[in-house]
């Protein structure tokens, strides 16, 4: 599960462009229209503990039980962290991510005196 699911954000075009892509790389999506970005013009977003996203319009307080509690558990969104690029390693011809190598090598026991 990502940090970024669980959550509601208000948010302006840019970081709902940027949040979107998070989401969607972290496995979450819009529904049944799936990993497209979206709805950049709505100023609200939530994302439920599965990655589905959803929205609203600036009508949609009530939505965001904003008005029975002020924080609304509400990030107001100005910049999203990017995931970093995940670095690879060549093994035998193919392409691994370095840290699923790792967690896999962890697993097996070195040979001794080699």
């Amino acid at each position: 599960m990502s940090e970024f699911f669980g959550k509601k954000y208000r948010v302006n075009p840019e970081t709902s462009r940027l949040l979107q892509e998070v989401v969607f790389e972290a496995g979450g999506k819009w529904g049944s229209y799936g990993k497209a970005v979206r709805l950049v013009e709505k100023p609200f977003l939530f994302v439920d503990m599965s990655g589905d996203l959803t929205w609203c319009g600036s009508a949609g307080a009530d939505y965001f039980n904003l008005q029975s509690d002020p924080e609304g558990h509400l990030e107001v969104v100005t910049t999203v962290k990017l995931a970093e690029p995940k670095e690879t390693v060549e093994l035998g011809g193919k392409t691994y991510y370095k840290k699923d190598l790792e967690k896999a090598l962890e697993n097996i026991k070195p040979l001794e005196g080699e």
